[in-house]
């Protein structure tokens, strides 16, 4: 079978080279990931994109970490100061501050941060994602400092959910820009914080986003625990928002097993998230979840494809 590979910098290159370093035939490859010879060659030569199934397929069977598949912008220094991510070397030093917050005078209040952090929501919103690397360092240390100063009771759950929220922008925009490893400490370090902010709800819509590094792996066994984690959490609470939350939770659920193949398991969720929604729910996204009737039919036509793509891969 012919072996050329794909373009410099591509998936497909990178999979044809950690394949030759491993020692292994593109059939022996397939057979380690558990899907077909020939879409192995085909992304290899870049004949077709590599899902992220299958993407995560091969990293597993390389016993490879998925990023060194599909690349990192920080495996280049970062000379220019004009760009777009060059603000991320100080959010990554901030992100290891929690204990000895880094900032000029006294921490800002709690108004001025939800204040700042709203301006930022709607720079993400407008894709104007450097703007908010840039603001993101001193706002972490700010709420670090209103974390540690809160009296406890609702000051404190106040502060903790500050840092929720700003942890789920770091989220956000290191994924935007392909630092996974800063995504997924802060999707840890989100979950952690929204717990202590006494509200189960914002605790279910963390583990969302807790489950997205897992989900970009392939780990689909750990994405789905963390998930029944979210529903466990607000289980009993028949709220519009509840049912919103609870919506989104079915939704990622869906593409796991549609990603897994498991096409009526991916119906069960798609149904059911379809239920809660047209039962009513907000009209305005709850910090983050986007549970409508147009979303959930996204999730629907995306759930075909994966399985689609599922059954090319395993095809022979």
């Amino acid at each position: 079978m012919c072996e050329e590979s794909a373009p410099e910098g591509t998936v497909g290159r990178r999979v044809a080279v950690q394949r030759k370093l491993a020692g292994l035939t593109q059939q022996q490859l397939a057979a380690r990931a558990h899907v077909s010879t020939t879409l192995v060659a085909q992304v290899e030569q870049g004949a077709v994109p590599a899902s992220a199934a299958f993407t995560a397929a091969v990293a597993r069977a390389l016993g490879i970490d998925v990023e060194a598949l599909t690349g990192e912008p920080y495996g280049s220094p970062i000379t220019d100061p004009k760009a777009e991510h060059a603000g991320i070397p100080a959010l990554r030093a901030a992100l290891d501050n929690e204990e000895d917050p880094d900032f000029e005078g006294f921490p800002m209040p709690a108004t001025e941060l939800r204040t700042r952090l709203d301006q930022c929501q709607d720079h993400r919103m407008k894709s104007r994602y450097s703007a908010v690397v840039a603001a993101l360092p001193e706002l972490l240390n700010h709420a670090y400092a209103i974390v540690n100063n809160a009296q406890p009771g609702h000051d404190a759950e106040t502060a903790w959910a500050l840092l929720d929220d700003t942890y789920a922008l770091i989220q956000t925009v290191t994924s935007r820009f392909g630092y996974f490893d800063l995504a997924a400490l802060a999707a840890r370090c989100g979950r952690d914080a929204a717990t202590q902010a006494g509200d189960p709800l914002r605790a279910a819509v963390a583990t969302l986003r807790y489950s997205d590094p897992r989900l970009r792996r392939g780990d689909y066994p750990a994405v789905l625990r963390v998930l029944d984690r979210g529903h466990a959490l607000i289980k009993g609470q028949s709220s519009p928002i509840a049912h919103a939350v609870r919506a989104d939770l079915h939704l990622h659920q869906a593409q796991v097993h549609a990603r897994s193949g498991q096409r009526d398991r991916a119906d069960e969720h798609i149904n059911e998230a379809r239920r809660l929604v047209v039962g009513g729910v907000p009209a305005h996204p709850f910090y983050g979840v986007n549970s409508f009737a147009a979303n959930v039919d996204f999730h629907w036509v995306a759930g075909r494809r994966a399985l689609r793509r599922h059954n090319r891969g395993r095809a022979s």
